[in-house]
């Protein structure tokens, strides 16, 4: 009965002290995610699309960073002004539905204050300036022709709103997970998972008290006082 009054209480003790659940940064974004089907429509077109629309060849076929051949290392443009127009609507697109994932923010954090809810606003906002200001140098008031030297930021860009990375070596495109795309092209597998952690959060402190109260019976049944003297002193 000691054993287990003494779990209780670690368990009460660590949900007590330990933050809530809704704390949670993970938790936070998945309850402020719109979940309706084309909230935040996403334009399909991106980085991988881009070198092969401006190159003329397959990705395979190409260096997509600066869109040179790899047979004789010779830059490529056959379609480079119908990818640049198609770069520019996508473009707009994923900045528009940045700025909306970040108004839901800021409402959901309006509704119902969190820390976690404000601190993405502001860093989704910072990169919202940067990400602007890339593309405003691009397709300001004067637009740069599309040249491979425009060619490479364009790519480096859309990689960027993609939350995306590439490999020249082996040519592959590989998704960062913890991006801030993912809240616009995986909403719902976040919000799936911030409710598996909410859960999992809240059950915490009491498979703890669950795990304490086990190693106390072990312990007093192996040893009786002395196992729990023993015990004691390693957690001091």
């Amino acid at each position: 009965m000691a054993s287990l009054a003494t779990a209780l209480a670690v368990g009460a003790a660590f949900f007590a002290w330990l933050p809530a659940p809704e704390s949670s940064r993970e938790v936070a974004l998945a309850r402020a995610l719109p979940q309706e089907r084309g909230a935040m429509p996403v334009p399909a077109y991106g980085a991988s699309e881009l070198c092969a629309d401006w190159t003329g060849e397959q990705p395979a076929q190409v260096d997509c960073r600066n869109g040179y051949r790899l047979e004789d290392l010779m830059p490529t443009s056959v379609g480079a002004q119908a990818a640049w127009e198609r770069a520019r609507v996508s473009i707009d697109g994923r900045l528009a539905a940045y700025n909306e994932l970040k108004n839901s923010l800021q409402a959901a954090h309006t509704a119902q204050p969190n820390p976690a809810l404000a601190q993405l606003a502001f860093h989704l906002k910072s990169r919202m300036d940067r990400w602007q200001e890339r593309w405003s140098r691009l397709n300001g008031p004067d637009p740069k022709e599309p040249t491979p030297e425009n060619y490479r930021e364009l790519f480096s860009l859309m990689l960027d709103l993609q939350g995306q990375t590439y490999e020249a070596v082996s040519n592959r495109f590989r998704q960062v997970n913890w991006h801030v795309a993912r809240g616009l092209d995986a909403s719902r597998v976040i919000h799936e998972r911030g409710q598996a952690l909410q859960q999992h959060l809240w059950w915490a402190p009491w498979i703890l008290a669950g795990i304490t109260a086990g190693l106390l019976m072990l312990g007093w049944l192996c040893w009786g006082w002395a196992g729990w003297c023993l015990m004691g002193g390693l957690c001091l």
